[in-house]
């Protein structure tokens, strides 16, 4: 989201999956990269990784995870996001 391909080499840092739970993918992305940023800080040029499998979450589902059932929202997924550093 941060990054913007230009065609020059990109280099990367460190890179972090987190569980990130949405009513859409908007969402879903805001929430990874919102809980990378409260680690890596501010300033950190973050860029989502884009191959993650998105599931919904029913209610009564007991399998999903409690942040999953807690939230209210109705998908959720495991989304790797990383540091851009060039």
């Amino acid at each position: 989201m941060d990054h913007i391909e230009t065609g020059e080499s990109t280099t990367y840092g460190r890179s972090m999956r987190v569980l990130a739970v949405g009513d859409t993918l908007d969402e879903l992305e805001l929430s990874a990269l919102d809980k990378v940023r409260a680690v890596f800080g501010p300033a950190a040029r973050l860029e989502v990784v884009r191959n993650y499998d998105v599931y919904s979450y029913t209610p009564g589902d007991f399998s999903s995870f409690s942040e999953v059932r807690e939230s209210g929202k109705t998908l959720y997924t495991h989304i790797t996001v990383r540091e851009v550093i060039a």
